[in-house]
């Protein structure tokens, strides 16, 4: 059942979901310290302790490097993390920006192109 939230550490759990509305933004820490920015009209999923699942929207992650690693799945991509900034955002196709660290990306369903500037 859905929950409006307006307060800070309101916790959150295995299987949530956290979803913005228009002129809105959602800031998460997880336990681990990875820090995570939700921009408004996205929806964001907590798999497990490790892997978040992002619908529609825009997301921006910061992962410490003593962090083992996190994973976010968007649509039929699946992009690993560690010791890294960047940005996610899924809407009729999916972009996605490192400014720091690296990423490893592995497409679910088959190949993809990948660009290059």
């Amino acid at each position: 059942k859905p929950v409006k939230v307006q307060k800070l550490n309101t916790p959150i759990f295995v299987r949530d979901c956290i979803k913005t509305k228009s002129h809105s933004k959602a800031f998460i820490k997880f336990v681990d310290g990875s820090k995570v920015i939700l921009e408004e009209k996205t929806t964001l999923c907590v798999e497990n302790y490790k892997t978040n699942k992002l619908g529609k929207g825009k997301v921006f992650f910061k992962i410490r490097k003593v962090v083992k690693g996190r994973k976010l799945i968007v649509s039929n991509i699946l992009i690993g993390a560690k010791g890294t900034k960047f940005a996610v955002i899924s809407q009729d196709q999916n972009i996605i920006a490192v400014k720091e660290g690296e990423i490893e990306v592995k497409n679910l369903t088959g190949e993809f192109k990948k660009f290059e500037k």
